[in-house]
């Protein structure tokens, strides 16, 4: 019987990437930001709001899920150009994990195409294989 061998990941020997807070992953064209129940009452405390106060006026279900509603430009209800992230120590584990998502990271032009809009993608510290498989394996 044949051994299996386990291919590497394109990006086994790390990627750079460093936020640079510019916003282009929180604005522009309408999204989805997935919101565990916990993340959504983390949220809710950390803006002094309550629970179902913030899940009323701030969310939407899409798909049997939580998503954060946007501003009419398209932007991320949480972002506000000038100040930046509004709940930044407590965003949800799909922003704290960008750019690693499977998405991006599919392939190197994936990477290289999300690095045209996304400033961060090829500076900064790198991350290495087992930081970016621990981002992966984070649900959202």
């Amino acid at each position: 019987m044949p051994i299996k061998t386990v291919k590497s990941p394109w990006w086994a020997k790390g990627l750079r990437f460093e936020c640079k807070g510019c916003g282009a992953c929180c604005t522009g064209e309408p999204g989805h930001v997935w919101l565990t129940k916990q993340e959504l009452r983390d949220i809710a405390e950390y803006c002094a709001i309550e629970p179902r106060k913030f899940r009323k006026n701030s969310t939407r279900r899409v798909w049997r899920k939580i998503t954060l509603i946007e501003q009419k430009s398209g932007d991320c209800l949480m972002y506000h150009r000038g100040r930046g992230c509004l709940i930044y120590p407590v965003r949800p584990a799909q922003c704290r994990t960008y750019p690693f998502w499977k998405n991006i990271l599919k392939s190197p032009r994936s990477w290289k195409r999300e690095g045209r809009q996304c400033p961060g993608i090829g500076g900064g510290r790198k991350f290495p294989l087992e930081e970016i498989k621990h981002r992966l394996e984070q649900k959202w």
